[in-house]
């Protein structure tokens, strides 16, 4: 499986009070995510950060749109 790091865009929230003028100050997050290479589609990518030894099981998986994708680098 190819290893990738993914910089991409996320919305940024929060569910706190907030004053007017400091949620003006709010941007998009940028994310760096780094996983194993699960499925690509025109869409989107999915990556994985765990598997099992057969690469049948997966934890802590992202669905990234391609869209927000700024930088993609295979690692490895």
């Amino acid at each position: 499986m190819k290893l990738l790091e993914i910089i991409w865009t996320d919305a940024c929230g929060g569910d706190g009070w907030i004053e007017q003028a400091d949620l003006k100050k709010k941007e998009l997050s940028i994310i760096v995510t780094v996983g194993f290479l699960v499925r690509e589609t025109d869409k989107s990518i999915t990556l994985t950060m765990c598997d099992d030894k057969d690469h049948e099981m997966y934890g802590a998986y992202m669905v990234i749109p391609k869209i927000n994708i700024k930088k993609k680098r295979i690692l490895k």
